[in-house]
Parts: C-alpha cells; sequence; structure tokens
C-alpha cells in the first residue's frame, strides 16, 4: 500500500516535471496535495481506468494520449469542474488516477507510485484471445479443405468433411 506523504510527493514530482495539457488538471491535483483524507483514497494505476467506479486520466504534454477524462460507472466525461466537485464531495471514494506522460515506465517516481488496479479486467483479453484462435483455427481448417479441392484430393476432403460433421 502506498503511503500518503508518497502520493503527495509524487504529485508534487509530476507538476514540477511535466506540464499537463489542461490547466484544471493541474489545479485538481494541487486540490489533491492539501488534503491527505482525500489521498487516502487515491490510487495510481497503470491501465483499466474505465473499468473503476471513479477513475481518471491526465496526460501531460508530450505524450500521444488525449488529455483528461473521468469516469463515473463506465460514464466519461470531459468536463474537469464536474471532475472537481465529484472528487471534492467523495472523500472517502477510491478513485484511480492514470496519468500519462512521455516515458513513463522508466520513471522511478511513476513506478514506485504505483498499484494494482483492482477493477481492471484482464480476462477480457484473454477471451477475445480465445475467440481469435479459434477464428484462425476455422480460417486454416477451410484453407486446407480448399486445398484439398484443389489438389483433387478426395481422400483428404472426406476425412476433413468429416471432422466438420461430428
Amino acid at each position: 500500500m502506498i503511503k500518503t506523504h508518497e502520493k503527495k510527493e509524487f504529485i508534487k514530482w509530476v507538476l514540477a516535471k511535466h506540464q499537463l495539457k489542461r490547466r484544471e488538471a493541474v489545479w485538481i491535483l494541487n486540490y489533491m496535495i492539501s488534503h491527505e483524507d482525500l489521498l487516502k483514497n487515491i490510487h495510481f494505476v497503470d491501465e483499466g481506468i474505465e473499468y473503476c467506479p471513479r477513475g481518471l486520466i491526465i496526460s501531460s504534454v508530450g505524450s500521444k494520449h488525449l488529455p483528461f477524462r473521468f469516469y463515473i460507472n463506465k460514464n466519461m466525461t470531459e468536463d474537469a469542474e464536474r471532475t472537481f466537485h465529484d472528487i471534492r464531495f467523495n472523500k472517502e471514494s477510491p478513485t484511480y488516477i492514470h496519468l500519462r506522460f512521455p516515458d513513463s515506465h522508466k520513471s522511478p517516481e511513476y513506478l514506485n507510485i504505483i498499484e494494482e488496479n483492482p477493477y481492471y479486467q484482464e480476462e477480457e483479453t484473454y477471451e477475445y484471445s480465445e475467440l481469435a484462435t479459434k477464428f484462425l483455427d476455422e480460417c486454416l481448417f477451410k484453407v486446407q479443405i480448399d486445398k484439398a479441392l484443389d489438389n483433387r484430393n478426395e481422400e483428404l476432403f472426406n476425412e476433413l468433411v468429416g471432422k466438420v460433421n461430428v
């Protein structure tokens, strides 16, 4: 678990080293620094913000990502004022933040503050992977049938068609 003072130091480091694409993001981060009760429920994660009940994406100048997004129960807004008020009035609720800046994965400051996102659905990736594998297997199987037809290999064709009917 990341300590409150570590989160505060990280935010200060980000604000000192990186120019954020939206000035409102600076205001929100400065607000967080000054409220330790809020910082207790702030979690910095690397991915899956859209799965979190409350998730915030902030990007710096130089990153390829959109400047600012806030997710509340899978609903997204780019309204920084609404985001600020939601964070301010829900200090006791966990908020997950993904800060995007160039070479973040090479930064010890970033790597030391990142927590595992309990809402990230990595299984979905595997689910899609399984579907893709099944689709490719079917395509390769059809190619084998087409090849048997092209080569007029009746025996192989009947064997492959027999597998389909099983």
